[in-house]
């Protein structure tokens, strides 16, 4: 029999600043290097290609990657299967509990972050943490850190997008201090990466709120870096101001039933509050003639009112007969609006223009400004935007908010303007 062909393991080529990221990793004095770098800069791909070729040159090595959730720890998973499996270099591949094997006794553990305990007595020789700002906070020094206790030349490399300035931001600064030998940083934004074209980074500085950009494609730290909504004291006002029956009135109505709140959310022409009601779990029809009740305060000539629902919904379908009833007609004046993924981002990000800019002006309300700054935002594994309330907050009046944007937009021909530079 003739020998057998080794085929050439191709790595990614890296382009100027994954080669510095590499040239950090190379040097014998350094243990931990810090990346922050912006979207699409390509720090998991080099993360990966680098914990394999690490585990490949020095057979019997332990390997740990870690992600933020089970569903990025799949694709990353994924991705190594693809990449590396053609070349026969595993032994075995455990797909349940997502461990590979190597030929040459080197083993790679996969772990979500929010699983750390896991790995408490386990020890490695080289770390992958990706997308390390959105780790709980004690997953560094209650699990991974004690892993290295008794490890001699150990490689950490940790990579992230910004989130705030919480503990990613405190070990990123560990790299930039020079009496620190041992930690190195590195940051960079997403242009950095050659392969994005500049009209991709172009329309997205025009597409999403300034701090969302830059954050996530300039890797900015800043404060409060996971809230959407930058309210500041001038876009505050003590109390709803007086409606002006000269005035025109935009209002977004939020339906929740049974275990939800209904929000009636009101701006005039200057985007000053004036109308504010948040009433919990009713029936339809109750939910119905407070909103009618609400509503019947103002002229039905002065107000454009959208309602999150659809037309045949039987909260809009009873609000509609009570003001037929006294021989209204609302069919210009109160529009039901089916949001959906693709038309929720423009209004909140129109929003959120409208308070940086500071033109909005909300009410001192402890909760509604609450809620406001807990509205945060996350890329899914696909890369898209998902915005959304953090952890178990409500997001009632967000959304009820964006429909007096709606309001606006369909009654003015010059509509609130996505956020841009």
């Amino acid at each position: 029999m003739g020998a057998i062909k080794k085929r050439i393991i191709r790595f990614i080529k890296p382009h100027p600043g994954q080669q510095e990221i590499l040239k950090l990793l190379a040097e014998p004095e350094v243990n931990y290097v810090c990346v922050n770098a912006g979207r699409r800069f390509g720090k998991t791909l080099l993360a990966l290609s680098w914990m394999i070729k690490c585990l490949l040159d020095k057979p019997g090595k332990q390997g740990l990657i870690m992600s933020k959730s089970s569903k990025q720890v799949s694709k990353i998973f994924n991705t190594c299967l693809k990449l590396f499996k053609p070349y026969n270099i595993f032994k075995t591949i455990h797909r349940t509990f997502r461990v590979i094997e190597f030929n040459n006794g080197s083993v790679l553990n996969f772990y979500m972050s929010s699983n750390h305990d896991d790995v408490r007595s386990s020890e490695f020789d080289y770390i992958v943490l990706d997308e390390f700002a959105l780790y709980p906070d004690d997953a560094w020094t209650n699990s991974i850190q004690p892993t290295l206790a008794n490890m001699r030349d150990f490689k950490v490399l940790i990579v992230s997008t910004p989130r705030g300035k919480g503990q990613w931001y405190q070990l990123f600064n560990r790299g930039l201090d020079p009496n620190v030998k041992h930690w190195k940083s590195f940051t960079a934004p997403t242009s950095a990466n050659p392969t994005i074209p500049k009209k991709f980074l172009e329309d997205t500085q025009l597409e999403v709120p300034n701090q969302v950009f830059r954050q996530e494609y300039l890797a900015e730290f800043i404060e409060n870096g996971g809230e959407v909504f930058i309210i500041k004291n001038e876009n505050i006002i003590p109390e709803l101001v007086k409606f002006d029956k000269t005035s025109k009135g935009y209002i977004g109505i939020d339906i929740g039933m049974k275990k939800d709140f209904t929000v009636i959310f009101g701006f005039n022409e200057n985007f000053e509050m004036f109308l504010y009601e948040r009433f919990y779990g009713n029936t339809p029809l109750e939910c119905s003639k407070k909103i009618f009740n609400t509503l019947k305060k103002f002229d039905i000539n002065q107000i454009f009112v959208d309602i999150e629902t659809n037309k045949n919904d039987s909260v809009f379908f009873e609000v509609k007969n009570l003001y037929a009833a006294d021989k209204i007609n609302i069919n210009s004046r109160i529009i039901p609006t089916n949001i959906n993924k693709s038309t929720k981002p423009a209004n909140i990000e129109q929003l959120s223009m409208l308070l940086e800019s500071l033109k909005l002006k909300v009410i001192d309300d402890k909760y509604l400004l609450s809620e406001f700054n807990s509205f945060s935002y996350y890329y899914n594994i696909h890369n898209n935007l998902i915005y959304g309330a953090s952890g178990v907050a409500h997001d009632d009046i967000v959304m009820a908010a964006c429909g007096a944007v709606r309001a606006y937009n369909y009654k003015n021909t010059k509509r609130i303007a996505v956020f841009s530079n």
